[in-house]
């Protein structure tokens, strides 16, 4: 299965999934992986997410490698989770956000969005195997981790 990145519409499995450039470069590099792999690539929904975190009104983008194909997991998973990148729409042209993740979800606080996310190891300067729960915000131009909890 080949993923094409042409413009900004991705294509994959014959369906088509409208992304900005910013979201479809990185996302069609991970697509690739499967490709080359001979693995069956997921459909760009599946490894996508959005939300408006920076509070601009237009939506900001999670991409999650573990909803990502065995070869794709296999680079980008560990003990400590998988990677995520989180690119807010303000900041186009660079990531807003990389990190790594056992889970996550989207979540409100105070009529903002925020990713709360669950980290393992020394992520969250804990021991291995041991998990911590962050809350990130967009403040100030820049995601960081919510300490007014």
């Amino acid at each position: 299965m080949v993923a094409l990145m042409l413009g900004v519409t991705l294509v994959a499995c014959g369906e088509e999934e409208s992304l900005p450039k910013w979201v479809a470069g990185p996302l069609s590099g991970l697509l690739l992986e499967c490709t080359e792999a001979r693995q069956p690539a997921p459909k760009p929904t599946a490894m996508v997410d959005r939300a408006d975190f920076d509070g601009d009104g237009a939506p900001d983008f999670v991409i999650d490698t573990a909803r990502g194909c065995p070869a794709v997991r296999a680079l980008y998973c560990s003990i400590d989770g998988c990677s995520i990148d989180v690119l807010a729409s303000r900041e186009a042209s660079a990531f807003g956000l990389h990190i790594k993740a056992r889970s996550w979800e989207v979540a409100e606080r105070a009529g903002r969005k925020v990713l709360v996310v669950r980290r393992g190891g020394t992520d969250c300067a804990t021991k291995s195997g041991a998990t911590c729960v962050e809350t990130w915000i967009w403040r100030d131009g820049e995601f960081v981790v919510d300490t007014s909890r």
